[in-house]
């Protein structure tokens, strides 16, 4: 009896359950549905300065809104993060703006503004010694730069760029860059998050018999970059004629791994963001470029009044009097470039219609 009394005293321990690992939320889509697939590892690849950056703003306002990349419709991705590895971020919210996205929308951790992250850098030495343990210290640099953005599941993060900074030794060697990717692609798994990784491309002779023919073998270390990522993306500027002007739109190839390849033709509108070749506007007249331009020089992100001060600023940048500027204004509202509140103060307008 006295036994039974004691083991009903005994605390009762449920049998620990088995906990099913997280379930990803139904609502989280590819960021284009079938060709940069959801928990992948991408790459936009192109020439130094061929506009691999504002080709992903131009992109990130379709990615925040819900609206169509070329002909392919995209989600509204929860939280798109950058990595920024060089020292643009200004320059990055500056397209932000232009694009009519605001920049408080897209988290920007660049690792060099960052104390911690220099002292991770320079004891790792992941760059000029490849062992074990400069491997594992490339993922924990990876992972820390990611641990600043506070992710989301479903995030689409830009790599830009990836090389040379994380690269376990020479970026140009594939067997160097396919760790990266390997750590990355498993990273993705890990966090529920897509990554786009921008690369540059080597530099190509001038002559055209003389380069690769394929825009994606052009990349330093390549043979990694094509087998370790899951599409990728290259840019090339139009090809310049005998007076330096750009003649032709620029092109980018898009080859996904389940998908034939595809070519977009896109041109630049009025600031210098990609729109599709297709609706290309009709070349400016000298005075209607001016007009174009007096709306740039005016602030998108606060009104203005034209006062003395700022008008002759205006005169001096634009080569036209005073009554001009005011003809300036008045178009350039009639042609949705501009807004006015009802105190006649102007500011830009960073999306107008006519783009």
């Amino acid at each position: 009896m006295s036994d039974n009394k004691a083991e009903a005293r005994k605390p009762q321990v449920k049998p620990i359950e088995p906990i099913d690992p997280p379930k990803k939320p139904p609502e989280l889509l590819d960021p284009i549905p079938g060709i940069l697939r959801y928990e992948t590892v991408n790459v936009l690849s192109g020439e130094s300065g061929a506009g691999k950056t504002r080709l992903l703003i131009t992109w990130t306002k379709q990615w925040l809104t819900g609206g169509h990349i070329w002909k392919w419709a995209v989600p509204a991705l929860p939280q798109i993060a950058i990595i920024g590895a060089d020292d643009h971020a200004e320059d990055t919210r500056w397209w932000l703006e232009q694009a009519g996205v605001d920049p408080a929308r897209v988290k920007i951790y660049q690792p060099f503004e960052d104390p911690n992250f220099k002292r991770i850098h320079q004891a790792s030495v992941f760059q000029t010694a490849r062992t074990p343990a400069t491997l594992a210290a490339l993922r924990a640099a990876i992972l820390y730069c990611l641990a600043q953005l506070n992710l989301q599941p479903g995030a689409l993060v830009y790599f830009d760029p990836i090389t040379p900074l994380f690269i376990w030794g020479d970026g140009n060697k594939a067997k160097d860059v396919a760790p990266t990717l390997l750590i990355l692609k498993e990273l993705c798994k890990e966090k529920h998050i897509t990554l786009i990784v921008v690369v540059h491309h080597g530099k190509q002779k001038a002559d055209p018999k003389d380069r690769y023919a394929r825009h994606e073998d052009r990349v330093a270390g390549s043979h990694a970059v094509i087998a370790f990522s899951t599409t990728q993306i290259w840019l090339a500027a139009p090809e310049e004629d005998e007076t330096g002007e750009e003649n032709g739109p620029t092109l980018v190839g898009v080859k996904p791994r389940r998908q034939k390849p595809v070519v977009i033709q896109y041109c630049t509108d009025a600031v210098g963001l990609f729109m599709d070749w297709g609706e290309k506007p009709e070349p400016l007249n000298a005075e209607e470029d001016r007009i174009v331009t007096f709306a740039l020089l005016i602030p998108a992100d606060t009104f203005v009044t034209l006062d003395k001060a700022r008008i002759e600023t205006l005169e001096r940048q634009l080569g036209v009097k005073r009554a001009r500027i005011y003809e300036y204004r008045r178009e350039a509202l009639k042609l949705g470039l501009l807004e006015a509140n009802e105190d006649g103060a102007i500011r830009r307008i960073v999306d107008p219609q006519r783009h």
